[in-house]
């Protein structure tokens, strides 16, 4: 992914660090009584870094319930049940994560609905954007949410025709609940990390920017004392916690090669899957909803400068073109405040209206964004948002203009899978959707695609220079395909496979 040599038959490592490239056979006799590895003509790349994630999230998930393609609410209770059946008679949380509120064949299911599979235990359930959360009574009376309940700033507590709640709560609400949930202990958050970073070597990821707890520092870092730690993390701060981090002396950039400070983590509005998304304008078919904005602009202004005072970039979570808009106006106005090592990202930017689109170019700000969203959100994007559907995933336009992008996955929203994400950003359609390529002036190279998760990844994580290429002086984290990506059909690329990842010139995963 060097530009000045994009293509070299042999690479040497020493160390976690790449010393050398060139052609095959050519290594300096320094070099010659290494140890040589032949990849038997096999496609050797920069070991790809997810550039969003909630890894403490997707450990999770590992264990728990996923309802992910589940349509009825028969088939959902049948699975909730199930598993509650399994864990009869241990107290503690039932959770999980999937439901797609809008490939239901029925009506939304309700706690009552969910009451009768889980009727004592507390038990919560993510929408699969996990914008939403579906709860049963039991989690609502420990929360403390009833008819009498108000809605939080930035939120909703869905309620019946009578004005109980449902057990749907809508963006910031859902905190109402999520955050009375246990964590897990220091040990226990080391072992589901452990377990996760596996699946992350699996699918050749060896670097994850992440946007969830604050519990997954805490585990990271006791897993790097003990030498166990084998994926870099580069971790957001969230802005309720800015105060702390600037009282502790907290700066962007602060770390090591393993972890690394990133930015403050500031909502805009909410997601497509759950209309709430803020938009400029209304939802088709729903003429009063424009999505929820989460943070009023002079908060939002105020909150970027504060963080940008004390050494702190920010990245800004903006789907909706209204979100997007604001995002880049706000973050243009503060931008020579960011620290230089870190520049401020938008993440998402599923949506973006022509006329921000220059002034995006005209900024420094990274587009951080998923490419395998499209593959879900194309239908809802087209159900919810009309025509204007052609100004999303945008990422030809943006690749064109010279704007920064940073791809990753959301996992556990999507897939941790970076090759399904380079796939859907070159064919911008499932394999086998007969449909075709969705607006298909926007399918981007595979070169840039590939440059999405190795080299702009790195960019967004300020580790320009040390990630992102095999080049001399870069860190020697690799993975090898089973084939060459950049020569087979598209479609391929979603059934290419792993087969070697290496991390600070260690195997990590493969033979």
């Amino acid at each position: 992914m060097d530009a000045d040599e994009p293509v070299v038959g042999e690479v040497v490592t020493a160390g976690p660090w790449i010393v050398w490239t060139g052609r095959r056979g050519s290594a300096p006799v320094e070099y010659r009584r290494a140890r040589a590895i032949d990849l038997k003509g096999r496609l050797l790349l920069p070991a790809f870094s997810d550039a969003h994630t909630h890894f403490m999230q997707f450990a999770h998930s590992l264990r728990s319930i996923d309802l992910d393609g589940v349509t009825t609410i028969k088939e959902a209770l049948r699975r909730i049940g199930q598993h509650a059946t399994v864990r009869n008679g241990r107290s503690g949380w039932i959770t999980g994560q999937g439901l797609d509120l809008n490939s239901w064949k029925d009506r939304r299911p309700t706690r009552h609905e969910l009451d009768r599979v889980v009727p004592k235990r507390p038990a919560a359930f993510f929408t699969h954007d996990q914008h939403a959360l579906l709860v049963n009574s039991a989690a609502l009376r420990l929360a403390g949410i009833g008819r009498e309940s108000i809605d939080p700033a930035g939120g909703r507590i869905e309620r019946d025709a009578g004005g109980d709640p449902t057990g749907f709560l809508f963006e910031t609400a859902y905190r109402l609940v999520w955050d009375r949930i246990p964590q897990p202990s220091p040990l226990e958050a080391e072992r589901l990390i452990l377990e996760a970073q596996v699946k992350a070597h699996e699918v050749g990821v060896a670097a994850i920017a992440d946007m969830g707890e604050p519990g997954t520092l805490r585990a990271f870092a006791g897993l790097q004392e003990k030498g166990k730690l084998k994926v870099r993390l580069w971790k957001s701060v969230a802005l309720k916690d800015l105060d702390s981090a600037i009282a502790v002396g907290l700066r962007s950039g602060v770390g090591d090669r393993w972890i690394k400070i990133g930015a403050v983590k500031i909502f805009l509005d909410g997601a497509l899957g759950s209309q709430t998304a803020w938009t400029y304008k209304p939802y088709a078919g729903n003429r009063s909803n424009y999505g929820i904005c989460r943070m009023e602009r002079a908060d939002f202004d105020a909150a970027v400068r504060r963080a940008a005072a004390h050494g702190l970039s920010v990245c800004v979570h903006a789907i909706g073109d209204a979100a997007v808009g604001q995002a880049i106006e706000v973050l243009r106005k503060h931008e020579s405040r960011f620290p230089r090592c870190q520049p401020p990202r938008i993440e998402h930017l599923q949506l973006i209206d022509p006329r921000d689109v220059s002034k995006l170019v005209r900024s420094r700000i990274i587009a951080s964004m998923q490419p395998s969203h499209l593959l879900t959100d194309r239908d809802y994007a087209d159900r919810h948002w009309g025509q204007r559907a052609s100004n999303a995933f945008r990422f030809r336009t943006l690749w064109d203009r010279g704007v920064i992008m940073a791809f990753g996955s959301d996992v556990p929203i999507e897939r941790l899978a970076p090759l399904e994400g380079i796939g859907a950003a070159i064919y911008r359609c499932r394999a086998r959707d007969r449909r075709g390529a969705w607006y298909p002036g926007q399918r981007l190279s595979v070169w840039g695609a590939v440059w999405g998760f190795t080299v702009g990844a790195a960019i967004a994580s300020g580790d320009t220079g040390t990630r992102g290429k095999i080049a001399p002086g870069y860190l020697a984290d690799m993975v090898v395909l089973d084939r060459n990506i950049f020569t087979v059909k598209p479609t391929d690329i979603f059934q290419t496979q792993v087969a070697m990842t290496f991390v600070d010139g260690e195997y990590a995963y493969g033979v």
